[in-house]
């Protein structure tokens, strides 16, 4: 898969199921690149959660898994869209926030699958 930015970081939820994190966004006029710690991977036209790196925004988070299908990046669609667009759009700087929301394979739910979204502070790797 594609490293979406490693990173390292906490992160605030916008949904229920992610109320449970917390934020800490630094300064965000740091203009230096840096990503959520997920690497990405593309499939039948869909974006999903192949990895997360030990200590990065999204395994911070402790709500994404693998196998989530990347549905929005700031309320942008990112279905039908390649990781190449999808990576242009989660780095950022230093500091940010970005939202991405997911999708995932639920039986229990209306048309079998649950969205969440998440708020990730983008951080460079240490």
């Amino acid at each position: 898969g594609d490293l979406i930015g490693s990173g390292d970081s906490e992160v605030k939820g916008r949904s229920p199921l992610a109320s449970a994190c917390q934020a800490m966004a630094s300064d965000p006029a740091a203009v230096k690149p840096a990503g959520v710690g997920i690497y990405f991977q593309e499939e039948d036209n869909l974006v999903y959660v192949s990895h997360l790196i030990k200590g990065g925004s999204g395994d911070r988070c402790g709500l994404i898994r693998r196998g989530d299908v990347v549905v929005a990046i700031d309320g942008e669609d990112m279905r039908a869209k390649g990781v190449d667009q999808l990576r242009n759009s989660v780095v950022g700087a230093e500091g940010s926030l970005v939202s991405i929301s997911f999708s995932r394979s639920d039986p229990s739910s209306p048309g079998g699958a649950k969205q969440f979204s998440v708020d990730l502070v983008r951080r460079m790797a240490e």
